[in-house]
């Protein structure tokens, strides 16, 4: 049976990890391959952080050949702390963890300035890479000309490399490919986290970014297989402690872990 060639490309590209610059160091790069563990925020009965278990968490998972691990993604509840909080999580982890290990944390506010200022203080508090969310409150101001505009100026003043992240679920706003394609193109966007479960889209954004350096991954466990096949640099997996070192048997640059 033939398969048309302008599909059929969508699944052929190649399986290296692609390299994006750090901002302001155009001799650095940043290697996003690997398996990372989107780490959950630990509260004290009062709903203060518990940096005590944190730490003792962090001591767990190093023992895992991890490349690294995510602070303030949706399980870490970024939206239910304080600025102050946000960015001693990240101080924090950043101080818990060996100096091989990358570190990204979610920066994202509801305005530009806020997000750039958090994502500076994140990136002094030993962030590696931001992992950014669209503005949501304001919904129907925020059109294609808007997002653009948004992400683009918070790439250009953030210090480090800035990872777009697509929740529609939670933000009731879908990234377009389109959209994902022109900001592809930002020196200092790297990639980008979709957990649309939409594998014909992740299949187009994989097929427009082609040569750019930018990597896609799938936020859902459930499309680990197909988001792979299409082109996806790695898949977040939810999984008990126990199923991460299967998992790290995998391709590295495809998986990352839930703990």
């Amino acid at each position: 049976m033939a398969v048309n060639k302008s599909v059929a490309g969508l699944f052929s590209g190649p399986k290296t990890c692609f390299l994006r610059k750090l901002s302001g160091s155009a001799s650095s790069r940043l290697d996003l391959s690997g398996i990372f563990a989107p780490i959950p925020t630990p509260f004290n009965s009062d709903e203060s952080l518990a940096f005590d278990k944190l730490e003792h968490n962090l001591g767990v998972w190093q023992k895992i050949p991890l490349r690294g691990y995510l602070v303030q993604g949706s399980n870490g509840e970024f939206k239910l702390l304080k600025d102050d909080e946000r960015v001693e999580m990240v101080r924090r982890s950043r101080h818990f963890i060996s100096k091989d290990k990358l570190l990204l944390a979610g920066s994202a506010c509801e305005s530009t300035r806020a997000t750039i200022e958090m994502s500076n203080l994140m990136a002094d508090a030993g962030a590696d890479a931001v992992l950014i969310i669209n503005p949501c409150y304001y919904k129907s101001a925020m059109n294609e000309e808007t997002l653009l505009k948004y992400f683009w100026r918070v790439a250009d003043e953030c210090r480090v490399p800035v990872v777009l992240y697509n929740m529609p679920a939670n933000t009731g706003i879908d990234l377009s490919v389109p959209l994902i394609t022109k900001l592809a193109k930002h020196p200092n966007i790297a990639g980008l986290k979709d957990s649309g479960a939409d594998v014909g889209k992740m299949a187009q954004v994989v097929h427009t970014t082609k040569g750019l350096g930018f990597q896609v991954l799938s936020g859902s466990a459930g499309l680990l297989l197909p988001a792979l096949v299409v082109g996806n640099v790695f898949v977040l997996v939810h999984a008990k402690l126990k199923m991460i070192n299967g998992c790290v048997q995998l391709e590295p640059k495809w998986c990352i872990v839930y703990l």
